[in-house]
């Protein structure tokens, strides 16, 4: 959370620089403030990037969770069983992996990525 309110605090600097720049006839000045302004920018677009695509994760997460524990509970077997273990599996891999991550983020990067705290609630597939 904290590099967002920088990244927009760092935006709204550039912004005062880029009009003192252009008001003094100092290039330098305006052009450095407009690529600070495009990375600030464009940090602020991928955190709320992240935000929305983690937001949007979570309940495929608990969907694709609800499935494997229910197809794995089911007491009766098909022709196709080491199959469809096998695939499950691999969902299951694949989500846990996605969760780890997450957690991983959340953990480590809290102060500069906005990743919901509905991440930390999840638990693994067994």
């Amino acid at each position: 959370m904290i590099g967002v309110i920088t990244g927009i605090i760092i935006f709204a600097l550039c912004i005062v620089f880029f009009f003192v720049g252009e008001n003094t006839y100092r290039v330098g000045l305006s052009v450095i403030s407009i690529i600070i302004g495009l990375f600030t920018a464009f940090y602020l677009f991928l955190a709320g990037a992240l935000y929305v695509v983690a937001k949007v994760q979570i309940p495929e997460f608990q969907n694709k969770k609800a499935y494997i524990e229910e197809t794995l509970g089911k007491e009766g077997k098909s022709l196709n069983d080491s199959i469809d273990e096998q695939a499950l599996q691999e969902l299951k891999v694949s989500c846990n992996r996605w969760l780890i991550e997450a957690k991983t983020y959340h953990e480590n990067l809290k102060m500069w990525l906005v990743i919901p705290d509905e991440v930390m609630d999840l638990t693994f597939i067994e």
